[in-house]
């Protein structure tokens, strides 16, 4: 179940876990993410939460802005992020 940000509007909460989670520094979400030397792998695929997918969602969008390139094809609710874009 992956969620845009056109699908749901982050409020401030959730805002708030993104900032720390892009800092690495919220260890509920942290196992979600798994940095490399080549990537950050991303795993959802056992969450089910909506709170946590709405979070991470916006972390993925702002990897995506910053021109990260993005794996997709690697099962439902796994991605992988490569800064080599």
């Amino acid at each position: 179940m992956a969620l845009s940000p056109k699908d749901v509007a982050l409020n401030d909460y959730e805002i708030a876990n993104a900032n720390a989670l892009e800092a690495m520094i919220d260890p509920q979400l942290r196992h979600n993410f798994n940095a490399g030397s080549d990537g950050i792998a991303v795993d959802v695929s056992s969450s089910r939460h909506l709170h946590e997918l709405r979070i991470i969602n916006e972390v993925m969008r702002r990897y995506q802005a910053e021109g990260w390139r993005v794996d997709t094809g690697l099962g439902v609710g796994r991605w992988k992020f490569y800064a080599d874009s």
